[in-house]
């Protein structure tokens, strides 16, 4: 928590990022409600939502800017408009090499020069070119119809549960165990493997513990859900009655018919009333 709020992270160097996680994650779930109402109405005004809190988030600093921008996703996909697979692919291919870009017009990047000119600031200028470059490559993978099954598979899936954890512990464990085999053997691939198969065993524990918690926390959530649903049917399936009235049977008919219908399907009503029918 000091992390989040303060930027500590002299214990661990790679949890730099969690203050911008965090509230960036906080910058997003306030705009994406705003931008969902916006979009079935007014989508032009969703849009320029969205550049509104890019704006302000580079403001603050260049890093917040990813969060609002990755909304475009959604306006993106709504319009339903799918790409073949021959431009999914290229779209892939070009961000790919978009993200190559370190903010120095070299080689490839040399077009880029442009960017040296108006910005100053390296990381700024990494930004414009890796933030769009992030939402292409999604955008390809998410715009499929038909997604490869290796992209949902219990393999990918693993590794979607492993990634956070092994981030975590990636650089203690570099630091340490990775080291020490390094010096001991004065081997770089020994020291190398040892960290990387040392990083894996010390998430693991960590990615059982995050998968338990958060299926508890669902269950939790549907529990409660299931309870207010059932309360909500619970008050509506009430025959209502006249004030002073204890007998929920003495009651008009006609007020009796129509709390009826409330509670029973149509053709429930309609067999209920068919003995009455006949008897007249």
């Amino acid at each position: 928590m000091a992390d989040i709020h303060y930027g500590d992270k002299y214990y661990d160097s790679s949890l730099w990022t969690m203050t911008i996680e965090f509230w960036g994650s906080m910058l997003t779930f306030a705009l994406a409600p705003i931008v969902f109402f916006l979009q079935g109405r007014w989508a032009l005004l969703s849009w320029l939502c969205i550049a509104t809190g890019v704006f302000l988030a580079v403001q603050v600093s260049f890093f917040f800017c990813a969060f609002p921008a990755s909304l475009l996703l959604y306006p993106l996909l709504a319009m339903g408009f799918r790409l073949n697979r021959w431009v999914r692919g290229a779209m892939a291919i070009i961000s790919l090499v978009l993200l190559g870009y370190a903010g120095d017009a070299v080689g490839i990047y040399r077009p880029f020069a442009v960017l040296d000119i108006a910005v100053s600031d390296i990381g700024l200028r990494q930004a414009c070119v890796a933030i769009p470059a992030s939402i292409m490559l999604v955008y390809a993978v998410l715009s499929t119809d038909d997604p490869p099954s290796w992209l949902s598979g219990k393999a990918a899936r693993f590794l979607g549960d492993l990634s956070f954890p092994l981030y975590l512990v990636h650089v203690p464990v570099i630091c340490s165990l990775g080291s020490w085999a390094l010096l001991a053997s004065d081997s770089a691939a020994l020291g190398a493997a040892v960290a990387i198969s040392g990083s894996i065993l010390a998430a693991l524990p960590l990615m059982a513990f995050n998968n338990w918690w958060v299926q508890a926390l669902g269950a939790l959530f549907d529990r409660i859900r299931r309870g207010g649903s059932a309360a909500t049917a619970l008050v509506v399936q009430r025959p209502e009655q006249h004030a002073g009235d204890s007998n929920p049977l003495v009651q008009d008919p006609i007020e009796s018919r129509m709390s009826l219908s409330r509670v029973l399907a149509p053709n429930e009503i309609s067999a209920c009333s068919e003995p009455v029918a006949s008897r007249r």
